[in-house]
């Protein structure tokens, strides 16, 4: 018997149902996950913070979620100002919350009582109250994203540190996403704070919170082989440029001859002699960067 390979059921029943297949195929989208993420925040953020700042209805209100590296962020904070790396769970992404001193002191003044007045001379170092003082609203702010992020319990450790990149919280040229809060009261002025968090751990966060399931620790590597092999450097090389000079020419050079070359629109990246990338040449934080295009 001829065996029949027209599967016309199964043909029918795709068919009909075109959107699971859709919806089970989508990509995740980390740019609409990150900015649920915030704008929840932003709805729970102010039950958090009732109990800290006395008076009338507090709202808070978000900005665009933006990506630079932390290189970048640093340099784009005001300064001086003041730190804070708070750490949900161990082995999840560290999220740093910044303010400026002046905006610290204001903070400090409200929370015992006053109206939030900034002083005149903004020192470049917090007293070690005000440095407190705003990190219960750090606090607050941690105990309304933990739950955001599918963590139970109460596990945060808070760092600060009035240098952002001693924190340790983020390599240089770490990729981060960022984002501005801003908290309005009646009768007061209203003020800002910035919150930064490393994309791939955030991607990795993210991507489990819309699975259903809780936030697991050390997201970044889950296959404990892949942790013990990801600590072995490897020598990369990239070639910007092939130049093709006559004997005659070679043995003329000295220290200070000058040879002028055109770089490749596509520098491929080798790694052991193979190329496994290819970008573009370009700057990143007054350094010369490699932007990758395409990974063999």
């Amino acid at each position: 018997m001829k065996p029949v390979r027209e599967f016309v059921a199964e043909r029918l029943a795709v068919q009909h149902c075109a959107e699971l297949l859709r919806s089970s195929q989508a990509e995740f989208d980390l740019a609409a996950a990150s900015a649920d993420l915030v704008s929840e925040l932003a709805l729970v953020l102010p039950a958090r913070l009732e109990a800290l700042l006395l008076g009338p209805r507090i709202m808070v209100s978000d900005w665009p979620v933006e990506g630079s590296t932390a290189g970048a962020l640093a340099a784009s904070w005001s300064a001086p100002s003041i730190h804070y790396m708070i750490t949900l769970a161990p082995g999840l992404p560290r999220f740093v919350v910044s303010f400026d001193n002046a905006l610290a002191l204001a903070l400090t003044d409200r929370l015992f009582g006053g109206a939030g007045d900034v002083p005149n001379d903004v020192p470049k170092a917090l007293p070690q109250s005000a440095a407190l003082a705003v990190e219960r609203l750090v606090r607050s702010l941690a105990a309304a994203l933990g739950p955001l992020c599918g963590i139970s319990g109460d596990d945060t450790a808070i760092a600060r540190h009035a240098v952002f990149h001693r924190l340790g919280a983020f390599k240089r040229n770490t990729r981060c996403l960022h984002w501005s809060m801003t908290i309005e009261q009646q009768d007061s002025d209203p003020w800002n704070l910035s919150v930064a968090v490393d994309e791939e751990g955030l991607r990795a966060l993210l991507e489990q919170r819309a699975a259903g399931g809780p936030a697991k620790s050390a997201s970044y590597s889950p296959d404990p082989h892949a942790a013990a092999f990801g600590t072995i450097p490897l020598a990369l090389s990239a070639i910007v440029a092939e130049l093709h000079l006559p004997l005659a020419r070679l043995a003329e050079l000295k220290p200070g001859s000058t040879i002028p070359f055109a770089p490749r629109r596509e520098v491929p990246l080798l790694v052991g002699g193979q190329i496994f990338a290819t970008g573009t040449v370009g700057t990143l934080d007054e350094r010369v960067a490699l932007r990758l295009g395409r990974i063999s």
